[in-house]
């Protein structure tokens, strides 16, 4: 044991002559938020534009961007892909290539935003990059929401990843690819370190208003999830998720303390 700690004690004493992350990253983040819905805004299920909707009233100082299949393809240059992609391969690669040219925030069209991003973003940007962590045993990001300055080198490298796999792979690829793709990439000790000081902040809470309004859409009668302080919510169009439940659900939160308007801080861990 003692050989362990003092060989601990040199490996922290390196570390702290390291320079330290600080706010720095935060400041030069464009405050802008990309969404996406292949149809356009307009065209998109009532619990689509509901989200867009939240982002719109929870952060009045930045700049939402919803772009659709046209809007996107003239922003970020698509024509190395094939025209048949999936819509789902295609959006990933959207969602790197638009930060990597424009930096800023992508957030699926399916997240609710429960806090402004001034609020909690600082916190988890010292990396320049920032993904939230863990939503399940078998991946160790998610990737409906982003954050990142411009051209940041780890994204560039799960870009062109990602990117290679899903051209050079002409069976089909597994779902959670992209998720795949990074944990591949953490083998690597320059990717690791690009990403050292980015917290790791598990996705859980952020689905618990998701689980608890489709079972009650399937007749269930689950107990009312605890939304502490959790700054956003990812949800599903693909479920029977209803504007008003969720509304009802936000609502209730915010009365008994446990919702969006309670005033807890972010729930920063699962």
């Amino acid at each position: 044991m003692n050989w362990f700690v003092r060989r601990r004690e040199r490996g922290l004493r390196r570390l702290l002559r390291r320079d330290m992350p600080s706010d720095e990253c935060f400041s030069r983040l464009p405050r802008r938020v990309w969404m996406y819905w292949q149809q356009g805004e307009a065209a998109a299920p009532d619990l689509v534009r509901e989200c867009i909707a939240s982002w719109r009233s929870q952060n009045p100082g930045w700049e939402i961007v919803v772009l659709d299949g046209d809007s996107a393809e003239a922003l970020v240059d698509m024509s190395d892909l094939p025209a048949g992609m999936l819509i789902r391969r295609r959006s990933n690669l959207l969602r790197m290539r638009l930060l990597l040219a424009r930096g800023g925030v992508w957030a699926d069209a399916t997240t609710f935003c429960a806090r402004p991003l001034n609020d909690w973003l600082p916190l988890m940007m010292p990396a320049g990059l920032f993904v939230f962590s863990n939503p399940h045993p078998d991946r160790i990001i998610s990737t409906w929401f982003l954050a990142s300055l411009p051209g940041h080198e780890a994204l560039r490298r799960l870009e062109a990843g990602y990117r290679a796999h899903v051209l050079a792979d002409i069976r089909k690829p597994p779902y959670f690819a992209y998720h795949y793709v990074f944990e591949y990439l953490m083998f690597s000790a320059s990717f690791r370190r690009l990403l050292q000081h980015m917290p790791r902040i598990g996705a859980v809470p952020l689905h618990r208003a998701q689980r608890y309004l489709v079972a009650r859409a399937e007749g269930d009668e689950p107990a009312r999830p605890d939304l502490t302080g959790v700054p956003l919510h990812k949800l599903t169009w693909k479920k029977r998720i209803e504007v008003p439940d969720l509304q009802t659900l936000l609502a209730q939160g915010a009365r008994d303390g446990s919702g969006p308007d309670s005033g807890a801080p972010p729930a920063l861990s699962a």
